[in-house]
């Protein structure tokens, strides 16, 4: 649905594209001034339902930016008047234009907008969006490491068997938990629905419940094979390459799983894949540093070094975690498909 004013101010046009119909619905200035002077609480409950205002008092402009904060909006504000200065200063982010705007202006605003396009606030909004949803790519994957190492280690603990990491070896855990493999996760380029999906709202968290749900599946999937291996050797490699093993497999379960990190909905992580080439790369050489560790500084370490056939075990068990999460997201979309194609049918 949209909603419009006419040139002069005085029309509202309405069209409901679901329904495929268009009903225009005209509001003199009369009106208008009505809808304008309504309680707080009445203009709080249809502020959303109207997408453009036109030819409103510096008055009527806080107004509305009151109405659209308190139904937990961050709002933006643009402006180049002197009458403009008390919106701007009332809305979270005011905007005055560089070129046509007041001194005022600028000076109340929180940022100015050199070109004076309109363009470039929405290319600022496109990487405000995708630096949010950065943060939560971090934040899932932080939390996805820290909370199968745990389980692991305790589980490890409550059957019986000594610890499985060292203190070198938990160091190096913590390098791929924090280092530049967590780190890439913070440059992941923009995609084009990034602007598809609406606006956060003000007291919504930043870690949802389904990224709750992915950190308690990828938790337990990583914690659980891993203690298969250290407790039950079901890689059935060499006696000696156990810990070795173990190690290994939790280390690449958690690179692997960072893939899985860089799309936070149902999407295929093939989708736009080679996008985030730093990602790529530092993948490949912090791989490259683990098989150099494995294999020439394994002493230091407190492991032995791998057989070709126990790597090419581990690496397939660690791909594991991607497969699943593949496996899972395809059939969380066919579903998602099949229910609309059952709702249009019922219309």
């Amino acid at each position: 649905m949209y909603k419009h004013y006419d040139k002069d101010g005085a029309a509202i046009s309405l069209h409901d594209s679901s329904a495929e119909k268009e009903d225009i619905m005209r509001i003199d200035r009369d009106k208008l001034q009505k809808l304008l002077a309504m309680s707080d609480e009445e203009l709080d409950a249809v502020v959303e339902e109207i997408s453009v205002y036109a030819r409103v008092s510096p008055e009527n402009k806080v107004q509305i930016v009151k109405a659209f904060k308190a139904n937990g909006n961050i709002c933006a504000m643009t402006g180049d008047g002197v009458n403009d200065a008390p919106s701007l200063k009332r809305a979270d982010i005011g905007i005055a234009m560089g070129i046509a705007g007041a001194e005022l202006s600028k000076e109340t605003a929180d940022t100015i907008l050199l070109d004076d396009s309109f363009s470039t606030i929405i290319t600022a909004i496109k990487f405000g969006r995708n630096v949010y949803l950065n943060l939560q790519r971090f934040i899932l994957f932080q939390l996805s490491v820290n909370f199968s190492a745990l389980l692991f280690i305790v589980s490890s603990m409550l059957f019986g068997l000594d610890a499985p990491f060292n203190t070198l070896q938990l160091l190096w855990i913590n390098v791929i938990m924090d280092g530049p493999p967590a780190l890439t996760l913070g440059l992941e380029p923009p995609v084009l629905s990034v602007m598809d999906s609406k606006p956060v709202k003000r007291s919504e968290s930043i870690v949802k419940k389904a990224t709750f749900l992915r950190i308690a599946f990828s938790g337990l999937f990583i914690s659980a094979v891993t203690l298969l291996e250290y407790h039950f050797n079901f890689l059935m490699v060499e006696r000696g390459e156990v810990l070795s093993a173990t190690f290994t497999l939790f280390i690449l379960f958690q690179m692997f799983n960072a893939f899985n990190a860089r799309k936070l909905n149902a999407e295929s992580i093939f989708k736009d894949f080679t996008k985030n080439k730093v990602m790529l790369i530092t993948f490949a050489l912090t791989f490259l540093l683990h098989f150099l560790i494995v294999t020439f500084f394994h002493t230091l370490f407190g492991i032995s070094p791998l057989s070709v056939k126990s790597w090419f075990k581990v690496v397939l068990t660690a791909l594991s975690i991607v497969l699943v999460s593949e496996v899972a997201k395809w059939i969380y979309r066919k579903t998602k498909k099949r229910k609309l194609i059952i709702n249009k049918k019922g219309v």
